[in-house]
């Protein structure tokens, strides 16, 4: 995520950082603000209160944590279902199978596989991105 805050604090624009504070955990340098937890449901809320739109990178457990928190937050309603969801990279294949696997054994419906959107580069998730706020 640092490399992303650089990118946008570089070129003028706001970075906000919702940072979960824990041992040996450096935060970026590149947020012109930023709020701390050390409560990762606290944190993780905030993170959803803020977001009018969702893009996921590539990483560990807490990833998955927030997808799954958006994808269960926008099947019931609690988030605006065309609120986008976008996971970026190959990454998330495995996801995207285990997704699948679930709508073919009942857990979920297909509605709930079009709670996200995939896309395989930065330029294309800007562009879905852009379509998603027209």
């Amino acid at each position: 995520m640092n490399e992303v805050c650089r990118g946008a604090f570089e070129n003028g624009g706001e970075t906000i950082g919702i940072c979960l504070d824990m041992p040996g955990r450096i935060h970026s340098k590149f947020l012109t603000r930023s709020s701390h937890y050390t409560n990762l449901v606290k944190r993780q809320q905030e993170l959803i209160r803020l977001g009018n739109g969702f893009i996921s990178l590539p990483g560990g457990i807490g990833t998955i944590f927030e997808v799954a928190a958006v994808l269960s937050l926008k099947r019931k309603g609690e988030i605006p279902k065309n609120s986008p969801l976008i996971i970026v990279d190959s990454y998330f294949n495995i996801f995207i199978n285990w997704m699948q696997k679930m709508k073919e054994e009942g857990f979920v419906n297909g509605e709930f596989l079009n709670l996200y959107t995939k896309a395989e580069n930065p330029r294309e998730t800007i562009d879905k991105l852009k379509k998603s706020f027209v």
